[in-house]
């Protein structure tokens, strides 16, 4: 799975730095991975009740699909709360940080990694 920055919901000080965020710019990211976090908890628990549920099941054989299902969904839901966290805190950015973050996340994408590679070596 590909880690996205600030899916931790954490400021990295080093990505910080690189993106030159101003104080009023890590304030305002600071405050919305906070607010995430406390509106993320219940449903990061949900997804650890479930999968802890679906490796107790699947110890002895086979996952039940119906867990199987749930755990997917609990994913999805947490993916897509993300993907909103992100999509707000793109917009704390001036446009030149949003290029660089851009750029580092092709960069620390393994699978863009695998792609260039690829057409590297076909050439």
């Amino acid at each position: 799975m590909v880690t996205l920055p600030f899916s931790s919901l954490q400021l990295n000080p080093s990505l910080a730095q690189y993106l030159e965020l101003t104080p009023s710019q890590s304030n305002a990211i600071q405050r919305l991975m906070s607010d995430e976090r406390r509106n993320l908890q219940p449903l990061i628990e949900q997804l650890r009740t479930t999968r802890e549920k679906l490796l107790a099941a699947t110890g002895s054989g086979p996952a039940k699909e119906k867990q199987v299902k749930a755990l997917a969904a609990r994913l999805a839901k947490l993916i897509v709360a993300n993907s909103r966290m992100q999509a707000r805190l793109y917009k704390l950015l001036n446009s030149g940080q949003q290029k660089k973050l851009a750029d580092f996340k092709r960069a620390s994408d393994p699978l863009s990694r695998a792609d260039r590679q690829g057409s590297l070596s076909s050439s």
